[in-house]
């Protein structure tokens, strides 16, 4: 099951040129009004291309490129969500960015500002996740080959995250995002890719935004692709337990406890009624993992746990 182009919000999976670059020198012009209830300025900024990751030839390492950037920032103390991609970010002499464009023009600096740059994450925190990321996509190529040859096929989500466990602690919402709209791909005959993908949201070793993102976008899909097999909706039930059950996930555990599991289980909704005798028949384990971890949730799991104990 995939996903269409329409569906596709994952900058990694959208853009066709990933690069790292470093900011070699600015110049930042003042500040002006920008109605309605925003502010303006812009950065003529010069960068050198410290790494090529997808899209483009290699030799465009240490290139420069000097481009014009647009920023926003509200105009008052009231927090508003900005447009433009490099809004909020500190473009400062020697800041490294990972940026994701879908480069269409024939300036190639024209990739790395607004409509062709899709996102821009600093390199600290963006790199790791797009390296592991781009593992598992088939490798593009700047120019036509006149004799292609054979490519080997990328990792299945689940192959790729069984191959980095270690790196669990250092996830970030850039490959959570990725994985919510790769992990279609699960559904429903990978059942061990499936798996893989919930213990990477469930270690207690990742950071509480990639656990809430993936979580949420798992849980998005299950509706969106209800109804899910019983041994599908049994795993990710004992995964989703273990990670509310957390004691910095209490946004998240409102959220899945109140209103996406009684969805899913059609204890609210439209859906069906779904038995536990039925989620759980093949999967015993998953329904003690579920009742152990709601234990002392919060009163929000009261109605999840009198159903699972049904």
């Amino acid at each position: 099951m995939l996903l269409t182009d329409e569906e596709i919000e994952s900058p990694v999976l959208r853009a066709n040129l990933v690069l790292e670059v470093r900011v070699e020198a600015l110049k930042e012009n003042a500040w002006q009004s920008a109605a309605p209830r925003f502010e303006s300025r812009t950065i003529e900024a010069r960068f050198s291309v410290t790494q090529v990751l997808r899209g483009a030839p290699a030799e465009l390492r240490g290139q420069l490129l000097a481009t014009t950037l647009t920023q926003f920032r509200p105009s008052g103390p009231r927090y508003l969500a900005v447009p433009g991609v490099w809004s909020g970010h500190d473009v400062v002499a020697g800041a490294g960015f990972v940026v994701f464009s879908v480069h269409v023009s024939d300036e190639l600096k024209a990739a790395l500002r607004d409509p062709e740059c899709l996102y821009v994450e600093e390199a600290d925190t963006g790199l790791p996740d797009t390296v592991l990321a781009l593992e598992g996509l088939m490798p593009t190529s700047p120019q036509p080959q006149p004799q292609p040859q054979p490519q080997p096929q990328p990792p299945a989500i689940g192959e790729l995250l069984a191959a980095h466990v270690g790196q669990r602690p250092v996830f970030g919402s850039l490959l959570a995002g990725y994985l919510v709209d790769r992990v279609l791909e699960t559904f429903f005959d990978d059942a061990d890719g499936f798996e893989q993908v919930l213990a990477a949201a469930s270690d207690p070793a990742v950071s509480p935004q990639f656990a809430m993102i993936l979580t949420r976008g798992i849980a998005d899909a299950l509706l969106r692709n209800e109804p899910a097999p019983d041994p599908f909706l049994a795993r990710f039930l004992a995964a989703m337990a273990k990670i509310v059950a957390r004691p910095d996930m209490a946004p998240l555990r409102a959220m899945m406890l109140g209103t996406y599991v009684p969805n899913l289980l059609g204890l609210a909704g439209g859906l069906g009624l779904r038995p536990a005798s039925e989620v759980f028949a093949s999967d015993p384990q998953a329904r003690t993992t579920v009742l152990a971890a709601l234990a002392g949730a919060s009163e929000d799991a009261t109605e999840i746990v009198r159903w699972v104990s049904g």
